[in-house]
């Protein structure tokens, strides 16, 4: 456990001292006194009182009565309701730092994907880790190209087992599933929600000339959701995005970010990006505004969903197929 855990942890009311029928409450300098206690003592004085002021900030920590003599660390505080399993995942951590907390703990659990087109173009796409010997991205990442590699930590490339789409060509999904697990210490996402005006956090591949794969963060926000059935983004009698639900953010998205995580600021996969959005009179047009167009993680854990269920919706690429560079058979994509 990290500072803002530990912090939480500390001064949850199930941890509180009772005096009779009153509860005791504990202040930041019992706190510092705690861990400079503990074998694994750690932080300063000036990181663990802006900690907490976040975690006040952002509703994890309240202030309890009135501070203590000392003005700087006297301030008292109570947490509610610690969680266990968002500790264990750390969410609490990246409540506390920040998305630099984020992208450092997930930096290599997003990868590059880099295809050749039909045609023996080079092109580049992303996919993130949703188990350990799984992957995800968006399916036009893939679809129709001669060869795709995934790099691993070494020299050489992960090896897939399988490749899971769906029957309906509008759902932008692909699963991939490693032979091999990938190495335990590197971290898997779970699934979390995220809405409008919420701060998100992309970690993708644009393609930068001149340079190899590069991996681009950045923080931005959601600004619209987009329901199918509200009739939203018509042109021509045609829904503007296939029929499908999806969100807008505000991130620089350039074609190589396609199938990477949208992250909220507990560290889930709020989403995953799909495409750019397209000008409804003119689909060869892209948005000059740059929005980022993104699956919701409904739609992804619906797909994983059928996976798990060998639902008749999903299409497995067998290993026969995948045995020589990741070639795909464009015939079952048609």
């Amino acid at each position: 456990m990290a500072i803002p855990t530990d912090i939480l942890k500390f001064f949850d009311s199930s941890n509180m001292m009772h005096s009779g029928n009153n509860a005791i409450t504990r202040d930041v300098s019992e706190f510092l006194v705690s861990i400079s206690a503990s074998s694994d003592g750690h932080g300063d004085m000036a990181e663990i009182t802006k900690i907490c002021e976040r975690l006040l900030n952002k509703g994890y920590l309240f202030k309890a009565g009135n501070p203590s003599n000392n003005p700087i660390i006297g301030d008292r505080y109570l947490g509610i309701g610690f969680d266990q399993t968002m500790a264990d995942y750390g969410s609490y951590d990246f409540i506390g730092y920040g998305f630099v907390a984020i992208r450092n703990h997930f930096k290599e659990s997003v990868r590059p994907i880099i295809v050749k087109t039909l045609g023996g173009i080079d092109s580049i796409g992303t996919c993130f880790l949703v188990g350990k010997d799984m992957l995800i991205t968006a399916r036009h990442c893939i679809e129709g190209m001669s060869s795709i590699k995934i790099p691993d930590n070494s020299d050489g490339y992960l090896i897939p087992e399988n490749v899971y789409i769906s029957k309906d060509s509008r759902i932008d999904i692909a699963v991939i599933k490693l032979k091999k697990p990938i190495a335990s210490e590197i971290p898997t996402f779970r699934f979390g929600d995220a809405d409008v005006l919420d701060e998100i956090l992309t970690i993708g591949y644009p393609p930068i000339a001149g340079f190899d794969a590069i991996q681009f963060v950045e923080k931005a926000m959601i600004n619209a959701k987009l329901k199918s059935s509200t009739g939203e983004l018509i042109a021509k009698d045609k829904s503007y995005l296939d029929s499908q639900d999806y969100f807008l953010i505000n991130a620089r998205v350039k074609g190589g970010n396609s199938g990477a995580p949208v992250i909220n600021e507990l560290g889930e996969a709020a989403g995953m990006l799909v495409n750019i959005p397209t000008d409804p009179e003119d689909s060869t047009k892209l948005d000059v505004l740059g929005y980022g167009v993104a699956i919701p993680k409904v739609t992804i854990e619906n797909f994983l969903a059928d996976i798990e269920k060998k639902s008749h919706n999903i299409i497995s690429i067998s290993p026969e197929l995948l045995k020589h560079g990741f070639k795909l058979d464009n015939a079952l994509f048609e």
